[in-house]
């Protein structure tokens, strides 16, 4: 690969020159009616300009990533600590607001400092698909990652640390956005954590209202703690001091959203054993219900929770 940039430079025009999807979209329509480009075709189209641009991308280093099944079994197997950060978290890191948690400039500093995080008993999640082929991925997802997530994926590499080995911040939502995967083997690696243990759990209200089958009922205990399911941060100081009174010989679940993965790392450094689960409590109902998990039913998994 040539070190030169402006040879790099013109290298990367050329490539835009030669494959440009608008006018091959526009192209398109002259030899049939307009058609959006299919996930099939870029697919291949991304397949064609791997191997044409081979030597571009030979300086490409790619974060240390453990996959879901490998990030479950590490957690059932120590007694290691997890908080997850993905698309909104590096939406808000950003200074953008996601549907259920406005923008705070103090929040999206915590963010950055817990995605940096390189501390052997705490596990960072990532979002670990944009770096791994996308096997198993249910269609609704990989169309997404392809036609949508490309500016999130652009923007990951400054926010990542080097020296951290990074964990799949997906292992909240597997039924939800996998499909030909060990769903049960994934299931009891994870109640595996908590079996016979005191749980403290904060999350919002709505789950006594849509869950029927609680993927943490094998612990010895559950106690509930419930914050708002939108804009918790508001109650950020609140929900914390809650947390606080706990004894720490329970482990502490956090289903949240992005406050709760402030107020997790906050209670790992007091010396509690935190796990931030997210969709998971959504994600085992619905595997349990087995509910279609196409475009729709995606939509409705991944909206705020009220």
């Amino acid at each position: 690969m040539s070190k030169n940039p402006i040879i790099t430079f013109l290298n990367n025009i050329r490539y835009l020159f030669r494959y440009n999807i608008k006018e091959m979209y526009r192209r398109q329509s002259h030899f049939q009616p307009a058609q959006p480009l299919t996930l099939e075709q870029i697919l291949a189209l991304t397949q064609k300009i791997k191997y044409e641009t081979k030597g571009d991308w030979d300086n490409i280093v790619i974060p240390k990533t453990k996959n879901p099944m490998e990030t479950c079994l590490e957690l059932a197997n120590s007694e290691k600590s997890i908080i997850r950060c993905a698309d909104g978290e590096f939406m808000l890191m950003e200074g953008k607001d996601i549907p259920f948690q406005k923008y705070h400039p103090d929040l999206a500093e915590k963010l950055k400092k817990i995605f940096k995080t390189n501390d052997p008993n705490l596990m960072i999640g990532g979002p670990t698909e944009y770096h791994m082929p996308p096997d198993h991925l249910r269609r609704y997802v990989a169309e997404w990652m392809y036609l949508s997530g490309g500016d999130i994926y652009a923007r990951l590499k400054d926010l990542y640390n080097p020296d951290t080995t990074y964990y799949a911040g997906g292992i909240s939502q597997i039924f939800a956005t996998r499909e030909n995967y060990d769903y049960e083997k994934h299931f009891n690696l994870l109640r595996q954590i908590w079996n016979n243990k005191k749980i403290t759990v904060l999350t919002g209200d709505w789950i006594q209202d849509k869950i029927e089958h609680n993927i943490f009922d094998n612990a010895a205990s559950i106690n509930y703690i419930y914050g708002p399911s939108k804009d918790a941060y508001d109650e950020y100081e609140n929900l914390k001091a809650q947390m606080e009174k706990v004894d720490k010989d329970n482990i502490l679940i956090f289903a949240i959203g992005p406050a709760g993965k402030a107020i997790a790392y906050d209670l790992y450094n007091m010396g509690y054993r935190v796990l931030d689960m997210g969709h998971t409590i959504k994600d085992y109902d619905a595997y349990k219900k087995q509910l279609e998990m196409d475009t729709d039913g995606g939509f409705k998994f991944f909206a705020p929770d009220a």
